[in-house]
């Protein structure tokens, strides 16, 4: 292997290890709730707008991440390698916080670290691979390995702790990871844009010139503008659904189903492995399935796993409480009550939750792709520079603002809220999807065969753009 190979594949490796500590970091908050609310001393309605905070900071760092590669193209790894240190000081400041104020300064400012990172590392395979679709549904898997150990590792930590529910050891273990990336971005330089984004810009720009009526390239509604909003828009509502499910399914499962903290945990492990199996899957499909088909797919599992969720929901009740029974306590308060032992799951509970974690499961599998695969259905229909990138990134971080804060609140206050929630915007971002499908295929108008190979990834079609994103949720940015 050649030496600037193999400073591709140490390039692409330190992006990967970065994502797994993204993953570990969107979903280290969910796992984490009920001990930050008590740590706190605030409410769920409370806690929820720390994750409204943190979303918001994310969306200041992809803004600003985007536009800051496209100015300073050569200030890409030094940029990352800061997010990651930014983003494991304030991870170790979490345990200490002992209030909701302290709190949401510290995962703004992680979110802004991380907003930045998520851009900047996404624009840096596009740089790195001529091909990049198995690359970047590598990137998106390694995030969803950081996202399904985050919720086992709090666990690990509260079970090991005297008290039994120390958070501490985790996040540290966490800021420690988050610093070691950081280290290692330290150690390699920016690669450079690749020689073909400029061939192809000066081609459309011909194009372009040679027929202006085929393409409308001026005014504020034109196709490249109607892709990257419509892109934006369906990350964003994708994004927010994967937040939101992440973050709250702990406490729909203990406020409907009487689980445990240890259950919900395990529960929410079982989302981001699901989602982690759905993005190893989509490596080997991207070799020989169109990114349609595979967005398609994706699409339909995570309908079937909404419907799922509410079969489990009508065979478990349909009110707070009414899966379980309180006895031996005379408090009326559910979290209370799980903690002392005294929750006992009706048969109608124990169905429901059955019905519970199989829709988790195939909820997350279906999740797997989708935003990945959106990306580059992006790229197959026009350009993504990097103000581009930040576009669509603007628009996840606003969809995980938005969204788990309407689905926090509601599941707060009507736990059934949380499954209507989740299905309400599963089936918003699958009508988005389409609208981007239809929108697509209808400015390919003039293109021969060719061009048809520019949605399937993995054989050189993908064509190579300027910038792409990725969250995962989480997030996350996922």
């Amino acid at each position: 292997m050649c030496p600037q190979q193999r400073n591709k594949y140490f390039a692409t490796f330190a992006t990967f290890s970065a994502y797994v500590a993204l993953g570990l970091l969107i979903a280290s908050l969910g796992a984490a709730f009920l001990q930050l609310q008590h740590q706190t001393n605030s409410t769920p309605t409370e806690l929820t707008f720390v994750f409204t905070l943190r979303s918001l900071g994310y969306l200041i760092g992809s803004a600003v991440g985007g536009v800051l590669l496209d100015v300073h193209p050569a200030s890409g790894t030094p940029v990352i390698a800061t997010a990651l240190f930014a983003t494991a000081v304030s991870t170790a400041l979490i345990p200490s916080a002992t209030s909701v104020l302290v709190l949401c300064i510290l995962c703004c400012t992680q979110g802004m670290a991380m907003g930045t990172l998520d851009t900047v590392a996404n624009v840096l395979i596009i740089y790195l691979w001529p091909d990049p679709g198995p690359w970047m549904q590598g990137l998106h898997c390694s995030f969803a390995i950081g996202a399904v150990l985050s919720p086992l590792a709090v666990r690990l930590s509260q079970s090991l702790s005297t008290s039994g529910v120390d958070i501490g050891p985790a996040f540290y273990t966490f800021s420690a990871i988050t610093g070691l990336c950081g280290v290692w971005f330290c150690l390699i330089p920016t690669p450079a844009p690749p020689t073909k984004m400029e061939e192809k810009k000066k081609e459309k720009k011909e194009e372009e010139d040679a027929s202006p009526s085929t393409t409308p390239s001026t005014g504020w509604c034109n196709y490249h503008t109607r892709i990257i909003l419509t892109t934006a828009a369906v990350l964003g509502v994708y994004v927010g659904a994967e937040t939101g499910f992440g973050g709250f399914i702990l406490l729909f499962s203990q406020q409907q189903y009487g689980m445990t903290e240890a259950q919900g945990q395990y529960l929410n492990a079982v989302f981001f492995a699901a989602l982690t199996l759905g993005r190893g899957m989509g490596i080997p499909l991207s070799k020989w399935m169109k990114v349609t088909q595979q967005l398609v797919l994706d699409l339909v599992m995570a309908v079937v796993g909404c419907m799922v969720l509410m079969v489990g929901l009508l065979v478990g009740g349909n009110g707070v409480g009414s899966s379980f029974t309180i006895e031996n306590n005379t408090t009326t308060n559910i979290a209370q009550a799980v903690a002392a032992g005294s929750v006992v799951p009706t048969a109608s509970g124990v169905n429901g939750q059955v019905w519970l974690w199989v829709g988790t499961g195939m909820f997350g599998y279906g999740l797997g792709t989708i935003f990945p695969c959106c990306v580059l259905q992006a790229e197959a229909y026009t350009d993504l520079s990097g103000r581009a990138a930040s576009v669509l990134m603007v628009g996840a971080a606003i969809g995980e603002m938005v969204v788990p804060l309407v689905i926090g609140l509601w599941t707060s206050y009507y736990a059934p809220g949380f499954a209507i929630g989740i299905c309400i915007t599963t089936l918003v971002f699958v009508v988005l999807a389409g609208l981007l499908i239809v929108q697509g295929r209808e400015g390919e108008g003039g293109k021969g065969e060719g061009d048809e190979k520019d949605v399937s990834l993995g054989k050189g079609g993908v064509a190579v753009g300027e910038g792409k994103v990725g969250f995962g949720v989480n997030i996350e940015m996922s």
